[in-house]
């Protein structure tokens, strides 16, 4: 991450909010935690597709 910002000039808090706007936890991925990250990401697509939908997904 810190190379990122880095190469593309932006402070944290800001690829922190475009990573946001992906559903991504910041979190997880700062600390490296991949399948934490990918389990979140995960159920918030799901919670999402489920809201349009009008129906649970399984």
């Amino acid at each position: 991450m810190k190379k990122l910002e880095e190469r593309k000039g932006v402070s944290a808090a800001v690829l922190d909010d475009i990573l946001q706007t992906h559903v991504i936890d910041v979190a997880s991925i700062r600390a490296d935690d991949f399948d934490q990250f990918f389990e979140k990401r995960r159920l918030a697509l799901l919670a999402m597709i489920e809201r349009v939908m009008g129906k649970k997904v399984e």
